[in-house]
């Protein structure tokens, strides 16, 4: 059955993705959208960048740091793909790093400006030297250094996101600075795709609210007695207002 569709209620979006893959469920990815989105980012490319290297690593549902990086992915393939390396070129080239098995969906969005590279497996290495250098290259699209931008303050889950960017840091002719601001000024805008999502959203975090504080305020109960505690909720909050 295909899960083009919104995920089961009540299920983490990034959890049901990885169970779905292993599965064989079909994924359907809207291409037209895909490259609505990619001819966007090249169009409002106006930052000191070459290029963006955004990298995902295993799923950990009680991780947070991503967030930015699964907001891209959802942005320009409507899901999560764990452990997927996507670089951007402001010329408009992709290149999209993953397993054999993400390849198979990923497919869909193939093209002359979007490359597909199957992970190499090499022994005693998370990350085959030789395609970290092809990276490197691709970024650099013909000059002797390149600007890439990648998010940095992020956790990184799993040897292969975590081999991948430290090993871009080392490669000859780039220089690694954060993006994190030009991803959320890219994000910022909602295109009609977008705002009947962003409504639902709003609607259903207004109904949590109603649950979670309006029938205890009623009641009398203090956060002691509902089991939240002030200064725990400020700090999940601030963690996802950047």
């Amino acid at each position: 059955s295909s899960c083009s569709g919104p995920f089961p209620t009540g299920v983490d979006t990034a959890s049901f993705l990885v169970s779905g893959l292993m599965a064989g469920m079909a994924i359907d990815i809207d291409q037209k959208l895909f490259l609505r989105r990619l001819q966007h980012l090249v169009a409002a490319w106006d930052w000191p960048l070459d290029a963006i290297l955004l990298v995902l690593g295993k799923v950990a549902e009680d991780e947070v740091g991503e967030y930015k990086v699964l907001a891209m992915h959802n942005w320009l393939l409507g899901y999560e793909f764990p452990e997927t390396a996507i670089l951007l070129c402001k010329t408009g080239r992709v290149v999209l790093l993953a397993g054999a098995n993400k390849l198979k969906h990923l497919k869909q969005v193939e093209s002359a400006e979007v490359t597909l590279v199957e992970r190499r497996d090499v022994a005693g290495a998370a990350i085959d030297p030789e395609q970290l250098r092809e990276l490197a290259a691709i970024a650099r699209g013909g000059q002797e250094k390149a600007v890439l931008g990648m998010l940095r303050r992020v956790a990184l889950v799993g040897p292969f996101a975590e081999a991948l960017v430290n090993g871009m840091a080392t490669q000859e002719g780039i220089e690694i600075v954060e993006c994190r601001e030009q991803i959320s000024v890219l994000l910022a805008p909602k295109d009609s795709d977008e705002v009947p999502l962003v409504k639902k959203s709003a609607f259903f975090a207004q109904l949590s609210m109603e649950e979670l504080f309006k029938k205890k305020t009623r009641r009398g109960r203090g956060w002691r007695d509902s089991n939240i505690e002030p200064s725990g909720l400020r700090r999940r909050l601030d963690s996802t207002g950047e």
